[in-house]
């Protein structure tokens, strides 16, 4: 069954019991759940529909979300396992896919807008590079009905100019559960298709198709119509003292609505402080990962 989902976490919720080929550890730490997924091997991959490769999430409790304490650990956790992922480097380039124009797929792009960039520095202003300061560049290159241009194709180009080390590839994601919009946060070493969480998934971007390190962040943003449909059916069934699969519901669901309703996707109406709250936390884990001999006031001077 298609759980409608680009989170490796909410994939293996769906699947009971242990999975060969998966490796799952999951800790809680001040109101932030740090959960550490590996996918090892083919069966794994079949099973989870995800190639092998570490997913990590990083997810707040939905209350308080974003009070400061809990914020400024997720922040701290999201910094370290980003560290981690991206290893050494001599240049890093950010890549914020999405559509600035749409809220929900802005996330890349704000989170770029945030960023300390230093590239021009280290080639212009080498005198003004402070200890700790990473070579970092960034773009937010839009999307290919407003550029005729598939972001695969402007990466190419801008990879040859900026030979970076590792790529770090922000976009929006689709959940299965309307409660992790803006609260979880996932981080893969297997690359990213742009487009995934709005259901308008371009050429992939990995080490595969670029030949440099991927490390991919993304953030749920929206989900599917169908799965909070499902989720109702269930609820009622439970209250009238039925039992209804999960698979059951699903046909109902696909015996009750038509092609568009079927590819409804929705959207918080508070969307615009969410996606606010959560680039910014974004933005300042990726600074702090990327420039790791500073301190985060000499980070925000320069910003």
């Amino acid at each position: 069954m298609n759980t409608y989902t680009d989170l490796a976490k909410e994939i293996k919720e769906g699947i009971p019991g242990e999975i060969d080929g998966v490796l799952y550890h999951e800790n809680e730490d001040s109101g932030v759940t740090l959960t550490r997924i590996e996918v090892i091997n083919k069966n794994g991959e079949e099973v989870t529909g995800k190639p092998c490769g570490k997913y990590i999430t990083v997810e707040i409790q939905k209350s308080p979300a974003f009070a400061p304490a809990t914020s400024k650990k997720a922040q701290e956790m999201l910094a370290r396992e980003l560290t981690g992922m991206i290893g050494e480097f001599n240049t890093a380039l950010v890549i914020g896919l999405g559509n600035r124009r749409i809220t929900p797929d802005s996330l890349g792009s704000r989170v770029v807008d945030r960023l300390l960039v230093t590239r021009h520095i280290f080639k212009e202003a080498p005198q003004a590079v402070v200890n700790g300061m990473g070579n970092v560049a960034a773009i937010a290159p839009g999307v290919l009905g407003i550029t005729g241009v598939e972001t695969l194709e402007i990466l190419h180009g801008v990879c040859n100019a900026v030979s970076p080390d590792v790529i770090i590839a922000i976009d929006a994601l689709a959940s299965s559960s309307a409660q992790r919009i803006g609260h979880t946060v996932q981080l893969s070493d297997t690359g990213i298709q742009p487009g995934g969480g709005v259901g308008n998934k371009r050429r992939e971007i990995s080490e595969k198709t670029v030949g440099r390190r991927v490390v991919s962040l993304g953030v749920p943003t929206v989900v599917y119509a169908r799965t909070i449909a499902r989720e109702c059916l269930t609820a009622l069934a439970q209250k009238n003292g039925e039992e209804l699969s999960p698979q059951r519901a699903e046909d109902v669901l696909n015996e009750s609505l038509d092609g568009d309703l079927k590819r409804l996707i929705v959207t918080p109406g508070d969307i615009d402080s969410i996606i606010d709250s959560v680039s910014s936390l974004v933005a300042e884990a990726l600074n702090s990962a990327l420039h790791r001999g500073m301190a985060a006031d000499e980070i925000e001077s320069f910003l």
